[in-house]
């Protein structure tokens, strides 16, 4: 069996296609303990645990990357995603301007902040 990042992500991505969250779950856990300093094992567990109604733990993992790589994006993002999940506005809001000023210059990232924004604005709804 292939265990490289990549086949764990794509086993990841298979998951969610096939809506199977315990999978998901298994290959993101699988993915953070092969490959720890790999951003997305942590982002893809957090968003497991947020799709499967738990944000609290999904904070909790993108928070234990984010103590290691403040720096991530993406983990920002997530983290923002779970902070308005669990009702924390600000919080999310915070994360989201953190993620802002790393991105300055990457339209991509600015891309992605603009999408959670958007997303956050709709919540309110």
């Amino acid at each position: 069996m292939d265990l490289s990042a990549e086949a764990l992500e794509n086993r990841f991505a298979n998951a969610l296609q096939r809506q199977d969250l315990a999978a998901a779950h298994d290959a993101a856990a699988e993915l953070r303990g092969r490959f720890a300093s790999s951003e997305k094992g942590w982002v893809y567990g957090s968003m497991a645990c947020l799709m499967g109604g738990d944000p609290a733990a999904g904070r909790a993992l993108v928070n234990e990357y984010l103590r290691r790589h403040p720096g991530s994006i993406s983990a920002l993002l997530q983290q923002a995603e779970c902070e308005l999940a669990l009702g924390q506005r600000m919080a999310a809001l915070e994360a989201a301007a953190t993620a802002r000023r790393l991105a300055a210059g990457n339209p991509s990232a600015l891309d992605a902040v603009g999408t959670f924004l958007t997303h956050a604005r709709d919540h309110l709804a």
